[in-house]
Order: structure tokens, then sequence, then C-alpha cells
């Protein structure tokens, strides 16, 4: 699916001359923590969200800074977040640095941008204009919907065939010390594991091939003094 079917497309966007006031009245009417700041020309130079207005004079949330802060902080530091802080349009109190995702990427892509950057939401961007916004919400809204596989039949042997190639192909697997057996669709683990999270991994990907009815084991953690030999 890609980043396009599952974005919010209705996009509220700020100038970039708005008053900070009118900024903190719409993020409240809209219900929502963030949304981009724009040229008159629609392209998107920032974002501003709730983060960016929560210390201001005018609700007397300045917190006083301790005395050291100014031996350590840099000049340019200072000066940006005093513009942060007194600030009086949406430009000079956005953050600058946009985290953005095509509409035509995956949402695989766009969930490992989200991860990585630790974010909770990416804004959608077109020729550099905002055209949807994509949440984690989102995302989980996609997976809520997703109808459950239905059961289907298969051979043992299809079934024994795809679980071994994907526990050679992933790098947790404790391979040949594991063996499998199918039978009837039921999933047989017999052997050796290092840890309970290899057994979790067992089950969950022998759950996920299709024609699997269930998944048992008669797993026993390694001794890798035995397995391996002394060091």
């Amino acid at each position: 699916m890609k980043v396009a079917d599952a974005m919010t497309k209705d996009v509220v966007t700020f100038p970039v001359d708005m008053p900070v006031r009118q900024v903190a009245a719409l993020l409240t009417d809209k219900g929502i923590g963030g949304a981009p700041v724009v040229f008159p020309d629609g392209k998107a130079i920032g974002i501003v969200s709730e983060s960016d207005l929560i210390a201001r004079p005018e609700t007397q949330t300045l917190a006083d800074k301790p005395w050291w802060r100014s031996v350590i902080a840099s000049r340019q530091t200072e000066a940006r977040e005093f513009v942060k802080s007194y600030g009086q349009t949406a430009g000079d109190v956005m953050t600058g640095n946009i985290v953005a995702i095509a509409p035509n990427a995956s949402l695989a892509e766009a969930a490992a941008l989200m991860i990585k950057k630790g974010i909770h939401r990416l804004l959608v961007l077109d020729a550099g204009r905002p055209t949807g916004v994509l949440t984690r919400s989102d995302i989980l809204r996609v997976l809520a919907q997703e109808p459950a596989p239905a059961g289907i039949d298969r051979a043992d042997g299809a079934i024994l065939d795809e679980v071994e190639a994907l526990m050679r192909d992933a790098n947790w697997s404790p391979g040949r010390m594991v063996n499998v057996v199918v039978d009837g669709g039921v999933v047989q683990f017999h052997g050796f594991i290092e840890s309970n999270d290899q057994r979790k991994a067992l089950h969950v990907l022998a759950k996920g091939v299709p024609g699997v009815k269930r998944v048992v084991d008669d797993l026993e953690p390694m001794n890798l003094t035995y397995a391996y030999g002394a060091i």
C-alpha cells in the first residue's frame, strides 16, 4: 500500500506570516498537533507544532534558565531560542527541518522513517507542496481494517518448504539445531534454541505461512558448551 492510500488528505497549512495566536487557535480548533508552514506559492518551508508554542511569555510558561545555561550555550543557540519564544509569526517559530515523504512511497518506507526519526507524523510532499499528512494512527488504521486471512487448505510439503526457506533467510534462526515437521497443517518444531525470543520468533514465522493451522514445539534450551565445545 502506498502513502497516498492511507494519508489524511485535508491538510491544514499556515502562511509564513500568520500570527502565532492564529496558529495556536487553528491547532486547537482542528485538534491537531502540528501543520506545515508554506510560502505564498504553496511550497512548504517548515513545521509548527504544539512544542514550538508551549513556552511563551503570553502564557507565562517561560521557565527561568539555570545560571550555567548562558555559559555553555552558544550565541546562536540563545538567539534561536529567543526567536522561538518571542517570535510573532509562523515563520518565526517554525521548525525548519522538514521530515517528509512522497505520496507514492510505500507504507513500509514511511514506517521505517518514523521509527528512525522517532516521530509520529510525516508531511507528504509532491513537488514541494503538502498533499497530505501521514501519522502513526493512519498506519494503525490500515492494520485494523485489513481483513483476517481466510483459512486455506495447503499441502504439508508446501508448508514445510516455505517454513524452512523463511528460517534460512532469518538472521536470528537457530538453523540446523531445529527440525521442522508438518502434519495436517500443524507445524512442529523439534530441537534446541538459544533463547525464548527465538522460540517466539519461530512461532510468529510459522503462523504467518498460509495454510498453517497450529504451531507446537518440543524445543529445549541450547547448552552452548555442549553444542560448540568448551571455550
